[in-house]
């Protein structure tokens, strides 16, 4: 049951056993769910065994943690913790379930874990520590348990499992002895899974260094990875002066033992801010030149060459191959854009502003490249560049949207109030869920998401039920362009039949100027005409199921 997804019933059948044996048997029971908040509602008390369905309706679109508890005569009480995702979305139909909690998706393997909570002196609280990992092949069903050679790892919030060609890469949280991340590659022809990172490099781990191994970047056969080696020299008794410089290596997963010094990558001033990204076969980073170098088969080229020696002015690149996308700090400092370099001109996206931007405000995938950018309201919109140059809006709502995926098609699927969206070119907008559970995959033309222990495959012609469809809030229409001049459009962000809706456009002056009814046309839009309204500010009404929607529209 643990990490089962509830749609919103679940059944739950549990009982106890006392083993003292020295007073009589008198056992009770308790179903108790613990919200995201942390409050505790009991569900059921029992002096027997619970058996039955259980209504989990006001916890929709949430994770709870079910507490099942018996307690003895003596006032002994056992607990079992179950995590579960309440999601009630139709167009989510589920393809395939597991034991316990899905970590990754590769189109045809799942890889899964079983964790419980453990205590970390380093952290002083509780995290995850890994019981137990397997891999499961959809086609054939089998099942390949992944064992450990080396101490469990515990999980922190930085968590990652990636599922490889050549096995399983797991990124556990800081190590208590070395105070660094540790990193477990898993060899599915040995069955054996080795710890990697610092292992076997005993220059950089004897007693007078602190060793600090940062993120991990794993593509193809190779991982990348720092160690940052602190040097203590006592300045005063009792006083201590810490210097630290990154060295950076590249060790074959095939052949963990096999690590090589990336040569020009270690030590130097200002090196902590350098970042190396993979990119097919070569290696990203910027440089103390404050410029982006591609580094393939050991020859390097200049991505960008207006970089200011000292300054960290390029950052954060990604690529597909072909094109470069990256932050850059403009002239004015701490003033920051998205830029994509085509290999002849940087073309700015997201113009210049002082909010700081980071690897998750953008992606890239085979020549389209999605990225947020500030609307009119302050609002992060979100935007999509094709191969062809044409931009068009992604998410255009009057809140923040967040990016999640980009496919090779040109498809996002995106988060904006705490619903998950997905937009294509040829039917726009869609609403998955009234949540953010899970996570989401692209594979074999299909969309999918995994939710705790179920894979589910996106249904995009099941629109969600009527009562998530009704015109209460300012995200679910849209309106544009605005300013506009002949006309405006219309636009749901969820598929809605073909029905007529009323409207009333009102002057400053609260005086109706234009009403009507509009039908839908392509993509659920619909077109009203404003050509004969004189310049200014109006306010457009819509209504719908009884309820209304008021925009502000200005007619140039």
């Amino acid at each position: 049951m643990n990490h089962s997804v509830a749609r919103p019933e679940i059944a739950i059948e549990f009982d106890g056993m006392d083993i003292e044996g020295d007073l009589p048997v008198m056992l009770s029971y308790s179903v108790k769910v613990v919200d995201e908040n942390g409050a505790v509602y009991t569900l059921m008390d029992s002096d027997t065994l619970i058996t039955g369905d259980f209504d989990l309706t006001d916890y929709m679109n949430t994770k709870v943690t079910l507490l099942l508890e018996v307690t003895d005569i003596r006032n002994q009480t056992t607990s079992v913790r179950r995590q579960v995702y309440v999601d009630p979305s139709e167009p989510l139909v589920q393809e395939y379930s597991v034991q316990n909690e899905i970590m990754d998706f590769d189109g045809n393997n799942i890889l899964y874990t079983n964790r419980e909570y453990a205590w970390s002196p380093l952290y002083q609280s509780y995290l995850y520590e890994i019981e137990s990992v397997s891999k499961t092949e959809i086609s054939t069903g089998q099942v390949m348990d992944i064992s450990f050679t080396t101490d469990t790892p515990l999980l922190n919030y930085n968590e990652s499992f990636k599922l490889l060609d050549q096995g399983i890469y797991i990124l556990g949280a800081d190590s208590e002895n070395l105070n660094g991340r540790r990193s477990f590659i898993w060899n599915p022809n040995t069955n054996i899974t080795t710890e990697i990172g610092f292992t076997g490099i005993d220059v950089y781990d004897d007693e007078n260094h602190i060793v600090q191994v940062h993120d991990n970047s794993v593509i193809g056969d190779d991982l990348l990875f720092s160690l940052y080696v602190c040097e203590y020299t006592e300045i005063s008794p009792g006083t201590f002066l810490q210097e630290c410089q990154p060295h950076y290596f590249i060790q074959k997963i095939s052949n963990p033992s096999s690590i090589n010094l990336l040569d020009g990558f270690h030590g130097g001033e200002n090196y902590d801010s350098i970042e190396k990204i993979f990119t097919n076969g070569g290696i990203l980073y910027y440089n103390n030149d404050g410029n982006i170098i591609l580094l393939n088969n050991e020859v390097a080229e200049n991505i960008t060459t207006d970089g200011i020696s000292g300054e960290i002015r390029n950052r954060f690149v990604a690529s597909d191959g072909n094109l470069y996308v990256y932050v850059k700090e403009m002239e004015l400092q701490d003033n920051y854009a998205i830029v994509l370099y085509d290999g002849v001109e940087q073309i700015v996206l997201r113009e210049a502003g002082s909010q700081f931007l980071w690897p998750d405000d953008f992606k890239i995938n085979n020549g389209y490249i999605t990225y947020r950018k500030e609307g009119n309201l302050g609002q992060e919109l979100i935007m999509l560049r094709k191969p062809t140059g044409d931009i068009v809006t992604v998410a255009p709502f009057g809140t923040d949207s967040r990016i999640e995926e980009l496919n090779e098609e040109g498809e996002v699927i995106f988060i904006n109030n705490n619903k998950r969206y997905l937009y294509t070119q040829e039917d726009g907008i869609f609403q998955i869920s009234n949540n953010t559970l899970g996570s989401p995959y692209y594979f074999n033309n299909t969309w999918y998401i995994s939710m705790g222990n179920t894979l589910f495959s996106i249904d995009t012609t099941s629109p969600l039920s009527i009562e998530d469809q009704e015109l209460t809030q300012q995200e679910q229409v849209i309106i544009y362009p605005n300013p506009a001049f002949e006309e405006i459009n219309v636009k749901l962000n969820y598929k809605l039949a073909n029905e007529k809706l009323q409207f009333a456009i009102f002057n400053i002056m609260g005086q109706e100027v234009l009403n009507g009814d509009i039908s839908a046309q392509s993509n659920n839009s619909r077109k009203i005409d404003i050509t004969n309204l004189k310049s200014g500010i109006y306010f457009l009404n819509i209504l719908h199921l009884g309820n209304s929607i008021t925009r502000k529209i200005i007619k140039e």
